[in-house]
């Protein structure tokens, strides 16, 4: 059995990733999460600023549904015990907001959260079909979520 990546529990309170931050409030938000965390949520709010056709080829820019979802995952995966490897967050092509996770080999998962509210969760190896699967934003489905991530990385 594999040996399971863990990341001690950060204390952030519910609220700071799950609702609409005032411009005003960002400097509270930022004293609570760390400097690499800040730097991903600071990333997660310039797709407010994305227009239509950002990409080039007419995508949909992220919504505030989909970038609160996103932060709702955020949320869970930084208090949670343990979580795989963030990669990256970006604005995704077909409207909303993808969390990227990265692991060993040619394994590849990512949270999507799509601007209908739609939020999708993806595994692969490279060499099989990949895994999808829906999730909701409740947090214990974003856990499963990324309970399962962790899993599909560490076998």
């Amino acid at each position: 059995m594999a040996n399971k990546l863990r990341i001690p529990a950060r204390q952030v309170s519910p609220q700071a990733h799950c609702l609409p931050v005032p411009p005003s409030d960002f400097a509270d938000l930022k004293q609570e999460l760390q400097t690499s965390d800040w730097r991903v949520f600071q990333r997660l709010e310039s797709f407010r600023s994305l227009r239509q056709g950002w990409d080039s080829y007419d995508a949909e820019p992220p919504g505030d549904v989909a970038i609160a979802n996103a932060r709702r995952i955020l949320h869970v995966l930084w208090s949670g015990e343990a979580a795989p490897p963030l990669r990256q967050i970006s604005p995704s092509v077909e409207g909303g907001v993808a969390v990227v996770f990265t692991g060993r080999d040619k394994k590849y998962a990512d949270i999507e959260c799509f601007n209908n509210g739609d939020i999708l969760a993806i595994t692969s190896d490279g060499a099989t079909e990949p895994s999808v699967w829906s999730i909701t934003k409740e947090g214990g489905s974003i856990r499963s979520a990324i309970e399962k991530i962790n899993v599909f990385f560490n076998d």
